[in-house]
């Protein structure tokens, strides 16, 4: 049998050769991390680091920092400048406050950024512009602010923001990304109302989710049970949303309610009340519904002065107080409305007359969905 013999020389300079190879692997990876380098994997996942260390290979194409609490809270973009093949980074649970504008510029071959589960409060406008990612996770950064553009330039698939104590998403932020976004996680928050405008984009979506959230499910979100209805499948792999207030609901699933159970209630009078002291005058007017009401006084030359109610969704009571004062003894005088209006389609007028001299009050009135005619005699 033939036997091909290596020359002595040669066998030595090749192991040479493998020797300075291995040893340009192990100064390329940082000490307190795994290097993969067939793979291209960085893994320095738990290992008590307090910075990025130095020394990763700048063909790295997935870079994993999982679970280290590092001591600069802001991400920069001279962290990954060097980092151009990347693909994936993860950065859950870091301890990271802020990111700057930019910091992911140079990642345009970046699939999949976690930066969940840290302290970030507030993502500024822009902050991921450039990016065309299949995953973002954003989830448990509790107390976390969006703003209208801060997914403006971003193209990405899969946008994971449960358990981040929203109180409410404004529309206009994820409309930046209608278009590219097929998988929406807003569970495990605050969200009490959605405009019927986000029906433009959860249209899009194959997977929603919308589950542990306290929804206020009045008139106003009967476009979302009608939603769930037809498009029931995207809900699958978690529970449906479900319905916090009013009372009624009884923390029932979407798939146990109707959409007749989604009813807002009409305007209701607490009070109207006339009051006068010394030279002013006091138009008193309260009422109550679901939604909370819009309500505005009518002056005898049709102006109106209208007042917001604080609640702008959920069921409640507005207040509305008009000072009038006196010029020389004299009052402005005419028929004064105060008028409540909200989505059960209700509106109460409730007339107020006023004599033009100084006037006694002789009224104080409490009505419930009546007409009130309260007149002022001269004293």
């Amino acid at each position: 049998m033939f036997r091909a013999e290596i020359p002595v020389d040669v066998f030595i300079t090749s192991f040479f050769v493998l020797a300075l190879c291995l040893v340009e692997v192990v100064d390329s990876c940082p000490r307190a991390c795994f290097c993969n380098t067939i793979n291209k994997i960085v893994y320095c996942s738990r290992k008590s680091l307090d910075v990025i260390p130095k020394g990763i290979p700048p063909n790295t194409k997935q870079l994993n920092f999982n679970e280290n609490k590092f001591e600069v809270t802001t991400l920069m973009r001279q962290n990954f400048t060097d980092f151009r093949e990347l693909e994936h980074l993860y950065l859950s649970a870091c301890g990271i406050r802020a990111i700057e504008v930019g910091t992911f510029i140079n990642l345009l071959n970046l699939k999949f950024l976690d930066l969940g589960k840290n302290d970030i409060k507030d993502l500024q406008d822009f902050t991921f512009r450039g990016l065309s990612l299949e995953h973002l996770f954003l989830n448990g950064n509790d107390g976390i602010k969006l703003h209208r553009d801060t997914f403006t330039g971003l193209n990405v698939q899969g946008l994971y923001l449960q358990h981040c104590g929203l109180d409410s998403v404004p529309y206009e932020t994820l409309r930046a990304v209608n278009g590219s976004l097929t998988k929406l996680w807003l569970n495990n928050n605050n969200i009490k109302r959605l405009s019927s405008n986000f029906k433009n984009i959860f249209s899009s979506l194959s997977h929603l989710r919308l589950n542990s959230n306290p929804f206020h499910c009045n008139c106003r979100l009967r476009w979302l049970k009608s939603f769930y209805d037809s498009k029931e499948s995207i809900f699958e792999g978690s529970h449906s949303p479900a319905c916090n207030t009013p009372m009624y609901t009884n923390h029932r699933g979407f798939e146990k309610l109707t959409v007749a159970d989604f009813r807002c209630e009409p305007p209701t009078f607490n009070n109207v009340d006339l009051l006068f002291s010394n030279n002013n005058g006091v138009l008193s007017c309260s009422a109550s519904g679901d939604p909370a009401p819009y309500l505005y006084w009518v002056k005898p030359g049709g102006e109106r002065l209208g007042f917001i109610p604080d609640s702008r969704d959920n069921a409640g009571r507005t207040d509305a107080e008009m000072m009038i004062s006196y010029v020389k003894g004299n009052v402005h005088a005419g028929n004064y409305a105060c008028v409540a209006l909200n989505d059960g389609g209700n509106r109460i007028r409730l007339p107020q007359r006023l004599l033009r001299r100084n006037p006694r009050p002789i009224c104080r009135n409490k009505i419930r969905l009546t007409s009130l005619l309260c007149n002022t005699m001269a004293s």
